[in-house]
This record gives C-alpha cells, structure tokens and sequence, in this order.
C-alpha cells in the first residue's frame, strides 16, 4: 500500500483556537490514507488538539518561539529537523512572523510551500510595520498562497499575489451538521 502525502503545518500550538479548529475540522475530514497531516508546534506544552491527532496518525514537533533575537539557532533547528525528516512533501505554514524562515528552508530541501493568512494585520501601526518587515518576504518565497478572505490575503501578501493564479480563498471551516437544526435535539431538551 503506498504511503499517504505527509503535510507538514506550522502553527503556534494545537489549542482550541480558530485555525487550529479549522485545521483539524479539515483533518478529520480528509481521507488519512492518502493524506496525512503532521505538525510542527512553536512550544514545548502540550496542545488541546495532541491527543487527537496522535490518535488521527500525525506526529507533533516541536521548535522555539521566534523571537528574532534566536534567528540563529531557530534557522538552524529547521535545517536539522528538514536533513532528518524528508517525508515531508510539502510544509503548509500559519506563522507569518517566521514563514519568511522556514518557507526558505523547506524550499531549500525540496519542499512544496503553502503560507496562509488567517485574519487581517493590526490595525497598531507599529505592529503593522514590524510585522510587514519580518512577513513581506514570504509574497516572494512560498508556492502558494491561501487566506480566510480577500482582504486577508491582500493584506498579508500584497494585491499582486492575491491577483495571482497562486492564491485561493480557502473560508474557515465548521461541521455545519453539528449545528442544523434537529426535532430530536429539541425535543430531548426540553425534556432535560
């Protein structure tokens, strides 16, 4: 049987968050025999979601906080983790503070790149500038390019990407059937 495409998402930590949640809605969707996702966690704590996707078949890593003053050991942990790790083909990231890093580094070792904005920039001008500076980079290294909207991804990566044939909407997802409306549910509420 042929092993499953191996997806490697970047993200903060597997807490019950909204692209967390979106991530894993998507994960306990899609068919794991054909694709299967692994995460690489930017703490050492444990995630609400990491019993779950153990369980699912993904492995969790772990990297440090970037925080630009570890630029050098944080590059240098991604080239260890890439040299020993090459079931990954392709590296999905949700941290835009560092994709313009790991991005590089994934491209370097033959990885496929998706960079993924999950909501609009600061409205704090100074934080609009010292995330611009540090994400800007990323519009010219990844593949791909997926957002939650529009404006997200305009935002992020600029008008040219997002005209782009490389750049697609991808919404928030939810399991709508777990909040249709049932006679059932209602009924047993109010017995309740």
């Amino acid at each position: 049987m042929e092993e499953p495409i191996r997806i490697l998402h970047v993200i903060g930590k597997m807490d019950r968050a909204g692209a967390e949640t979106m991530i894993m809605n998507l994960y306990r969707t899609i068919n794991r025999s054909k694709i299967q996702f692994d995460f690489m966690v930017h703490s050492s704590e444990k995630g609400d979601y990491d019993d779950e996707i153990l369980a699912l078949g993904g492995k969790i890593y772990h990297v440090p906080y970037f925080n630009v003053a570890n630029y050098f050991d944080y590059t240098k942990k991604w080239k260890e983790f890439f040299k020993s790790h090459s079931e990954h083909k392709i590296v999905h990231g949700h941290i835009g503070s560092s994709a313009a890093i790991y991005l590089k580094i994934a491209k370097k070792f033959g990885k496929y790149t998706i960079a993924h904005s999950h909501a609009l920039n600061s409205t704090i001008f100074s934080e609009r500038i010292k995330y611009g500076i540090v994400s800007y980079p990323t519009r010219h290294i990844a593949d791909y390019f997926l957002a939650c909207s529009l404006l997200a991804g305009q935002d992020r990566f600029g008008e040219k990407v997002v005209k782009g044939n490389r750049f697609s909407v991808l919404k928030n997802a939810i399991q709508s059937d777990n909040f249709s409306y049932s006679d059932e549910v209602k009924e047993k509420s109010y017995k309740n």
